[in-house]
């Protein structure tokens, strides 16, 4: 959970002074040297657009269109992706999301069925004692539970010291459309995008301890800690949310309260495989005709089963007017597209029961996302929406469900 204890255990971090720490810190030296490789002659201007209002609320996402001297060629523009400045900063710091998206481009996107944009460039501080990481969480995760406060209290504080520079210079895909979370998909989207992530997983089906790495683990690898945060979470979810939440998603909240470790301990019992973790539609870019040009912002991905991938994109993304029988034939057409790829040991029983457990820790766990801010306007539609679609989702879902 929390990597910079991994330091600890290391080396100091040696900072790289030459990694824009914000926007207004980028300049012309810079660009030369992250785009050396895919420019013919050298930049000679720029200028800057902050994008993603009330969509980065983890990083700071920065369009740089760049101006060429006669003769010179190169890209356009590109997209740079920064750490956030703001108080999410220490969350998401504390979780190692920044360099598990730049991990996955460097070592995963080739086997990575699903397209990507392209990775011009990226580079961080590097962590000398990273290795350590996973035996840290696994250790922090068994603590007794009266210690949990103590410990999360302990990360939180941690988190606000972060000062780890990361950076990725990414393909600017201005020519497509990205997806609208607000707005919502319908079936046909949904399907499109089902139907390609089910390739994902079946390429990554089996997944265990020998594809885990320091910064790749099982999604269950911290779920006392998770379990606590949430809890803490709770009460201040359930009245913010209190026009959102009906009779059931209420009964389904404290089932989680009551259950929701078990559930996650029983859920990842299933075959893991290599999951997005934040599969909705504003991080799916698309092109005129409503084929995917490719999925963006990979910070949250884990060894999980795939049906956590399927629950968080309908739950997220899948308009709530949508009939439920819609949703079954959207789950049953990923089931298809997963078994047409080899995957053969994994009933559809199996994966209707995990997509209903999926959706029950989703619920659950959403009441974190209290600590995020996620600003004004935009932010707080989503946030809401998303909120009510997954009460819808969950709608259908009968309890008990743990074992």
């Amino acid at each position: 959970m929390i990597v910079q204890i991994s330091t600890w255990l290391g080396e100091r971090v040696a900072k790289k002074n030459d990694i824009p720490p914000r926007a207004s810190a980028i300049n012309l030296a810079w660009i030369n040297k992250a785009l050396a490789d895919h420019v013919d002659g050298v930049v000679k201007g720029f200028d800057i657009e902050i994008l993603g209002e009330g969509e980065g609320f983890t990083g700071a996402i920065v369009r740089v269109t760049l101006r060429y001297p006669d003769g010179a060629s190169g890209p356009a523009s590109v997209i740079v992706k920064l750490p956030t400045e703001g108080e999410n900063r220490a969350a998401v710091e504390a979780v190692g999301a920044y360099e598990r998206e730049i991990r996955v481009y460097r070592e995963l996107a080739s086997r990575i069925p699903l397209r990507m944009p392209d990775c011009l460039f990226s580079d961080f501080d590097e962590q000398p004692g990273s290795q350590h990481t996973p035996a840290i969480i696994r250790f922090l995760d068994r603590l007794p539970s009266w210690l949990m406060p103590f410990t999360i209290a302990f990360i939180r504080f941690l988190g606000r010291f972060a000062n780890r520079s990361y950076v990725l210079v990414l393909e600017d895909m201005c020519s497509s459309l990205p997806g609208n979370q607000v707005a919502g998909c319908d079936v046909d989207t949904a399907r499109r995008v089902l139907l390609e992530v089910a390739e994902m997983h079946s390429e990554f089906w089996g997944a265990g301890a020998q594809d885990e790495r320091a910064w790749l683990l099982p999604g269950d690898v911290a779920t006392n800690l998770l379990a606590k945060v949430t809890l803490d979470s709770m009460a201040p979810f359930r009245e913010n949310f209190r026009e959102e939440l009906d009779e059931h998603a209420l009964a389904v909240l404290d089932y989680y309260e009551a259950h929701g470790s078990t559930i996650a301990h029983e859920l990842h019992e299933s075959p893991l495989t290599l999951i997005h973790g934040d599969l909705r539609l504003d991080n799916i870019f698309f092109d005129d005709d409503g084929s995917v040009r490719a999925y963006a912002d990979w910070q949250g991905v884990a060894l999980s089963p795939g049906a956590w991938d399927v629950a968080y994109f309908l739950s997220g993304s899948l308009d709530e007017s949508v009939a439920d029988g819609a949703v079954e034939g959207l789950l049953e057409d990923y089931y298809e597209a997963l078994t047409a790829h080899g995957v053969s040991d994994y009933s559809y029983e199996d994966f209707r029961r995990d997509i209903d457990m999926a959706f029950v820790l989703m619920l659950g766990r959403i009441s974190a996302l209290e600590e995020l801010d996620f600003g004004e306007d935009r932010g707080q539609l989503l946030i809401h929406g998303w909120v009510r679609r997954l009460v819808a989702c969950v709608g259908t879902v009968d309890l008990p469900l743990a074992a």
